[in-house]
């Protein structure tokens, strides 16, 4: 092995330089770093609980209103065109301002004072129940209401031959001349003598008065269509002409010119014959008795006569409601009884009620104010023309 020479000293310095100068190039050299791994993606912040609304249970539905009274009868009522005391065969009077009510049992209703009416108001009866019910005629709206019969005008039944004392006999051999009254005559009570009493009857001419049976008087009567003449014969007077109660008797009526008549009897008696005669526009009284068979004859035309409704109206008032709000109620919306779902009417035309609150109205009658509710707008049926 050959030894090894020592480096001279200016070689051995320049070799220790450059291994210093390889190591500190070496220490600030970077060291090469791994790629860094990508951002992980965004997600969306999920909404704190705090900012979800709160889910909310739905309202409960209202309870349907089951209507109850609108029967086959009130709906045909309710859709009249007219509602008179005269379009139906049953009818009452009304002497005071008595107490009125929706439901037979139900509360009394308007001002129920017993101030007398000037002209009593003639209505006509739907149900002739112990307590009367009655539909109203007025033009804006139609009511259903109870009534009480002690408040009614007294009123004939059945035909009802007026005598003119409590002795006169019209029965036997002889016949004589009487007036009747008819089912439907309403009659002021003057007296009563046993069995009989004695009343007068309004008439156009005046006022009719004499005795009848007591159980010919009642407080609702039902009149039935004037009996049909068949084959009995019709005359027509001539001139005016006397009803007489005898034959050259007193006379009981003098007959217009024109005046219809019906006989009774084919046969004359002295000349006379024995007739009937019922006054035009007057079905609540007729006459029988003898004519002279000269003074009439046999027609051979036929007549019609129009007849009016008659009575005036009376003031409507809403009494204790008289400071409430007004609201007007469309026309064919139906009424319902304040305190039960029950129809009592309808509204044939815009009117005003007052507005009590709660949606309760007061509608202004003769008899003062009666409280009603709206029935709901979906409700279907006719009210009259609308």
């Amino acid at each position: 092995m050959t030894p090894t020479r020592p480096l001279p000293p200016s070689v051995r310095a320049l070799c220790v330089g450059w291994v210093l100068a390889e190591a500190l190039a070496c220490a600030t050299t970077p060291t090469p770093q791994p790629p860094a791994p990508a951002p992980a993606p965004v997600q969306p912040e999920a909404p704190s609980p705090e900012a979800t609304p709160p889910t909310t249970a739905p309202a409960p539905a209202a309870p349907a209103i089951t209507i109850t009274g609108y029967t086959p009868e009130v709906a045909t009522i309710l859709a009249e065109r007219y509602a008179w005391w005269r379009s139906g065969p049953t009818r009452i009077a009304l002497a005071r301002r008595g107490s009125i009510r929706l439901r037979p049992d139900g509360p009394e209703l308007g001002l129920h004072d017993q101030a007398p009416f000037a002209d009593p108001p003639r209505l006509r009866v739907v149900d002739d129940a112990e307590r009367p019910r009655i539909v109203t005629d007025d033009d804006d709206v139609r009511l259903l209401l109870y009534v009480d019969r002690q408040d009614a005008r007294p009123v004939v039944t059945r035909a009802a031959p007026l005598r003119p004392s409590p002795e006169t006999s019209l029965d036997g051999p002889r016949r004589r001349g009487h007036v009747v009254l008819e089912p439907g005559a309403w009659v002021d009570v003057e007296e009563q003598r046993g069995a009989l009493t004695r009343v007068s009857s309004p008439t156009l001419d005046g006022a009719l008065s004499g005795w009848l049976d007591s159980d010919a008087l009642g407080t609702t009567a039902t009149v039935a269509e004037p009996p049909a003449v068949g084959e009995r014969q019709t005359y027509v007077a001539m001139q005016p002409t006397p009803l007489l109660t005898r034959p050259g008797g007193k006379t009981l009526v003098t007959l217009e010119e024109h005046a219809a008549l019906v006989e009774l009897d084919p046969r004359t008696e002295s000349g006379h014959r024995w007739v009937e005669h019922r006054p035009v526009c007057e079905p609540s009284y007729s006459y029988v008795g003898f004519v002279r068979a000269r003074d009439v004859y046999q027609p051979n035309y036929g007549s019609l006569v129009g007849c009016g409704s008659g009575g005036g109206r009376i003031r409507r008032v809403l009494g204790d409601a008289e400071a409430a709000p007004r609201v007007i109620l469309d026309a064919g919306r139906f009424l319902l009884d304040a305190d039960a779902p029950i129809v009592v009417g309808c509204v044939l035309a815009p009117t005003e009620a007052a507005d009590l609150g709660d949606g309760r109205h007061a509608i202004a009658t003769i008899w003062g104010p009666v409280p009603v509710r709206l029935a709901p707008a979906t409700f279907e049926g006719r009210c009259g023309d609308t």
